[in-house]
């Protein structure tokens, strides 16, 4: 079974910040969750050093891209997405999201204020925001 079949099963979990299980979870809890369960691959932390007052005034993406960049520094860039890496997207102007590459072309991704969904990392509104893709 492909990792885009299993992965389509947690299409529509709930956006949470700070959220690590399919009950909820944010754009990391999201990919270390999936990369755990579906690939058996651990994953260095990037989201634990949130605080509520973080999600408050547009903090949220310094904060963010913060941990996100702490993390990846520990993780190597890839010349390309393959299955199982990271996806590392920009938000206004900050790496500060992050998706799991299913396929060459595909990525699922926890997004605020929407559910889990699956995308074409061709798509305009990602090809255009990917700043690069890592593996641990």
């Amino acid at each position: 079974m492909s990792l885009v079949t299993r992965a389509a099963g947690f299409v529509g979990t709930p956006y949470r910040l700070m959220g690590r299980t399919p009950e909820g979870w944010d754009c990391w809890g999201c990919v270390s969750w999936l990369r755990q369960q579906l690939l058996e691959v651990a994953s260095p932390s990037a989201g634990d050093g949130y605080l509520p007052e973080d999600a408050v005034g547009g903090r949220l993406i310094d904060t963010s891209a913060g941990l996100i960049a702490a993390s990846l520094g520990r993780w190597r860039l890839l010349d390309g997405p393959r299955p199982g890496a990271v996806a590392l997207i920009e938000v206004f102007g900050r790496p500060a999201h992050v998706g799991l590459v299913l396929d060459r072309r595909a990525f699922i991704h926890a997004w605020e204020g929407t559910d889990t969904v699956i995308e074409r990392l061709s798509d305009e509104r990602w090809a255009r925001r990917a700043r690069g893709f890592y593996d641990a």
